[in-house]
């Protein structure tokens, strides 16, 4: 009888499957670190991708990092969502980089915008961003999330706010109000992720950017863009548990910060930004014409303008009424004081140490867009009345008056 040779043979199967898998690992190591199941990541420069992620140690106030695994360093939240794209079908897209929030914390006025931050922190160049699928990243988060035991914590406030009235005020005085504040003014994400009309969305792109290094929480608020009053309901169904406050201030002086002072010209002879949506106006503002018995066909630049902001506006009255308390209206008139003594401390739950107190007056004193340190604020709110043109004083009448009494009595 014929010996069988299979006892010999196995060896080397065995051999040859375990030098296929070696080679399989050696030319597709991105796919291995990638949870499973999902895309992997990609660099904004597929040809760099395979060299070691630069994080800045200054970078989100955290201790360097163990990994350079572009997916771990979100998870741990070392990286922070500074866009979403091509989220029409799906989640979409982000793209992470290490941002420096020291820079806004340090002086806001100098990088009062989230683009001065990205700009700062050198998250406009390709080379230090990375794209995500959005799905992948939430996912690799919470994981990283339970692993660790972290509890994923709410955002401490959101600023919604009517435009031209003091909202980068308050979020600038949010970011010196504490040393481990992180405030987010009017980021690209955010809005983004409302287009989509998805909850779920904006609760992962929100969660994304509140985590601070090492998954922990931190202690992040939200200056959205003013459009985004407009979509209250649908954020604050995401997050019905988050205090938010909306800044407004009286209607002629902020009709003259988005028109200029003398006849109630625009700014450089253009269009302001209040009115160029004049072409194709949404709905909220084709109903207010209507309610109003006027013409939107043959509205001035200083009406639509006026129209535009009372939807913002009313869009806050009615959110406020029935927020249970979380909604707050709040004037220009008087804010610095407000916020350092009580929506901080008091609405948003945040205590105001004695720095923290003298940090709010010293922004309080300068520009809050200046984008150069130390430029002095000078108080504007009566030169703007005085100059202000029958035309703005008409608008603001018939569009405005009314709502700004509303919000008046409501935040009383």
């Amino acid at each position: 009888m014929k010996k069988s040779n299979n006892s010999s043979t196995l060896p080397y199967f065995v051999g040859v499957v375990f030098a296929l898998m070696l080679i399989l690992v050696y030319i597709s190591p991105l796919k291995f670190l990638a949870p499973s199941g999902s895309k992997t990541a990609t660099h904004s420069n597929p040809n760099t991708y395979t060299s070691k992620v630069k994080v800045n140690p200054q970078n989100n106030n955290s201790r360097e990092p163990t990994t350079r695994d572009p997916l771990s360093l979100v998870a741990s939240g070392h990286l922070n969502l500074i866009k979403l794209s091509g989220s029409g079908s799906g989640s979409g897209t982000g793209t992470f980089c290490a941002l420096n929030f020291d820079k806004h914390t340090q002086d806001p006025s100098t990088y009062p915008m989230f683009r001065d931050l990205v700009k700062v922190s050198k998250c406009d160049s390709s080379s230090n961003t990375y794209n995500i699928p959005l799905d992948d990243a939430v996912r690799a988060a919470r994981d990283y999330d339970k692993e660790h035991s972290i509890s994923s914590s709410l955002p401490r406030g959101f600023v919604f706010h009517e435009s031209r009235c003091g909202s980068t005020l308050a979020a600038n005085s949010l970011a010196v109000a504490a040393d481990d504040h992180r405030v987010y003014s009017e980021s690209a994400p955010v809005p983004t992720a409302v287009r989509t009309g998805k909850v779920n969305t904006i609760r992962d792109v929100i969660y994304l950017m509140s985590r601070g290094p090492g998954g922990e929480a931190a202690k992040t608020f939200f200056k959205f863009q003013s459009i985004m009053s407009l979509s209250m309901d649908l954020i604050l169904k995401a997050f019905p548990q988050v205090p938010w406050i909306f800044v407004y201030r009286e209607p002629v002086q902020v009709m003259m910060s988005h028109l200029k002072g003398a006849g109630g010209g625009t700014r450089g002879g253009g269009t302001p930004n209040c009115a160029k949506a004049k072409s194709n106006p949404n709905s909220e503002v084709v109903e207010i014409f209507k309610r109003h018995r006027q013409n939107i066909k043959r509205a001035t630049n200083e009406m639509f303008c006026a129209a535009h902001l009372s939807t913002l506006c009313e869009s806050a009255v009615k959110n406020a009424r029935h927020s249970g308390g979380l909604g707050r209206l709040v004037n220009y008139e008087g804010l610095v004081e407000s916020l350092k003594t009580d929506i901080i401390p008091s609405h948003f739950n945040v205590p105001v140490a004695s720095k923290g107190a003298k940090r709010i007056d010293e922004v309080g004193g300068v520009y809050s867009k200046a984008r150069k340190p130390g430029t002095e604020w000078v108080e504007d709110s009566k030169k703007k009345e005085e100059q202000a043109s029958e035309q703005v004083v008409e608008a603001s009448d018939i569009f405005l008056k009314q709502v700004y009494i509303d919000m008046l009595k409501k935040g009383q």
